[in-house]
């Protein structure tokens, strides 16, 4: 079942166990007109960030930093284009929701509508890898 408004553009069967998929790189576009506060925001994940984070067995403070990789944040016309990988492992996994929340959050940038998520592709362990 595809959920209203989102758009299958491609499907694989996976050439491995999905067990050894760990990363996942998404393209998260952010409509603002606080570019540069969104830019300020290119070293964020260098030190720790706690948020609150869902979980199986309820909310707690996570610091989310370690579950973030190669974070990139670049203009276009009409916001920025934020390029990300998260962790995606059974162990260990980020929904892109909250990087995005993140940046928003130390941009104030308040009107979430109009943010877009793309996977782009999965990763194995070593972050290379595209399965």
């Amino acid at each position: 079942k595809v959920i209203e408004g989102m758009e299958i553009v491609d499907a694989r069967t996976a050439p491995c166990k999905l067990d050894r998929i760990k990363w996942a790189r998404y393209e998260i576009t952010v409509p603002t007109d606080k570019v540069d506060a969104a830019l300020a925001c290119a070293n964020v994940f260098e030190a720790p960030v706690v948020v609150m984070k869902k979980s199986k067995s309820g909310e707690k403070e996570t610091d989310i930093s370690p579950l973030v990789r190669d974070f990139h944040v670049k203009p276009f016309d009409g916001g920025v284009r934020i390029s990300v990988l998260c962790a995606a492992g059974n162990d260990a996994f980020l929904n892109p929701s909250y990087v995005a929340a993140v940046v928003c959050d130390r941009a104030g940038i308040n009107e979430r509508d109009g943010i877009a998520f793309v996977r782009k592709c999965l990763l194995l362990d070593d972050g290379v890898t595209e399965i």
